[in-house]
């Protein structure tokens, strides 16, 4: 892993000494994967506009799904976002809301933030800390089993924040 991060600094012009501290962070956006009901084989998730009663907000990220506007069907939908941790997580928090049931994951690990009861984070957002020992020196993956239980809007808003020492 070592190496690979030195030759993917090198081809951003960056230059890391031992013990560089790096702050940075995972939002939902058009890079995430998703599977759901009307994307079975998968594709990657579209913008939406947000519901009248969606006020929750979080830096950085976009309230996403599977079409960009329009009722949505009831049913499940997983997302999926890959991510490189170039050394060791000292901190992490994850920032979430969603109309809609959610559990969520870190390299096939329950997160335990999650919301499989009132299904109303839209909002206002749910903020968690995530334990440290989820994460690995390299690519990782952070994903959110989602239901959707009723024909209307349907969204999922988050932001994932790491602070990693790199030595």
């Amino acid at each position: 892993m070592s190496k690979l991060f030195k030759i993917l600094c090198a081809l951003c012009l960056i230059t890391l000494s031992s013990s560089t501290t790096l702050s940075f962070y995972i939002v939902s956006d058009t890079s995430n994967w998703l599977e759901g009901p009307n994307t079975p084989s998968g594709a990657f998730a579209l913008v939406m506009a947000t519901g009248s009663s969606w006020t929750a907000t979080i830096i950085g990220a976009n309230w996403i799904w599977e079409s960009s506007s329009g009722p949505v069907t009831p049913g499940y939908a997983y997302f999926y976002k890959y991510f490189l941790v170039p050394g060791t997580v000292t901190s992490a928090t994850l920032e979430i809301a969603a109309d809609g049931y959610f559990t969520t994951f870190l390299n096939n690990k329950n997160v335990n933030c999650d919301d499989t009861t009132s299904g109303r984070t839209a909002s206002s957002k749910k903020t968690c800390t995530v334990d440290i020992s989820l994460f690995t020196a390299g690519i990782n993956c952070f994903h959110v089993d989602f239901q959707n239980v009723a024909t209307g809007d349907c969204g999922l808003l988050y932001r994932l924040s790491i602070l990693a020492t790199y030595s």
